[in-house]
C-alpha cells in the first residue's frame, strides 16, 4: 500500500470525494449529492438523474481492521457471498466483496486508505446507466477521484 492516507476530508466532507462534475463524467446527470449517515458514519450518495441508480461512498469507521476484516471473513467462510480482490486503485488494495444482493448493476466496492481504514462505495445501477453492465468500473473511477481528492490534502 502507498502511505497511508489521512481522512479528515471524508470525515468532514463526504462528498468532497467526488465533485459533481467529476461523478457525471464517468456516471451520467446527477439529480443529487449530498451527505447521509450510512451504516458506520457519514457517506456521500450521489443518485443519478431518470432514476439511473446511485452510488453512496463512506469511511468505514465501524470496523478498525480495514480490509483485513474482509479476508479474515473470507478466510472463515462466512459473512461474504462475493469476494474478489481487485487492482490497486491509485496504489491501494481493494476488494470487491458482497453479502448477498448480487446482481446487474449491484457492486460493493471497498479500498485500504490505511490499514485501519477503508472507503466502502455500494452502487445500485438501473437501466439508462452507462455502467449497468459494469457497475464495479464506476465504483474504481469514483474510488480513484476520492483518493485524488486525499492525497491533495496530505
Amino acid at each position: 500500500m502507498q502511505s497511508p492516507l489521512k481522512t479528515d476530508l471524508l470525515a468532514t466532507d463526504p462528498c468532497g470525494a467526488a465533485s459533481k462534475t467529476e461523478v457525471e463524467s464517468v456516471g451520467g446527470a446527477l439529480q443529487s449529492a449530498e451527505a447521509e449517515d450510512i451504516a458506520g458514519g457519514r457517506g456521500c450518495a450521489w443518485i443519478f438523474a431518470g432514476f439511473a441508480g446511485d452510488v453512496s461512498g463512506a469511511l468505514n469507521v465501524s470496523q478498525p481492521d480495514g480490509l483485513s476484516h474482509l479476508y479474515a471473513l473470507k478466510a472463515q467462510g462466512s459473512g461474504v457471498t462475493t469476494f474478489k480482490p481487485l487492482q490497486d486503485i491509485a496504489g491501494h488494495s481493494a476488494v470487491e466483496y458482497a453479502n448477498g444482493g448480487e446482481g446487474q448493476g449491484a457492486c460493493q466496492l471497498a479500498v485500504g486508505l490505511r490499514d485501519d481504514m477503508t472507503y466502502v462505495l455500494v452502487t445500485q445501477l438501473r437501466g439508462g446507466n452507462p455502467y449497468l453492465d459494469d457497475p464495479c468500473g464506476l465504483s474504481v473511477k469514483i474510488a480513484e477521484f476520492a483518493i485524488q481528492h486525499l492525497k491533495a490534502v496530505q
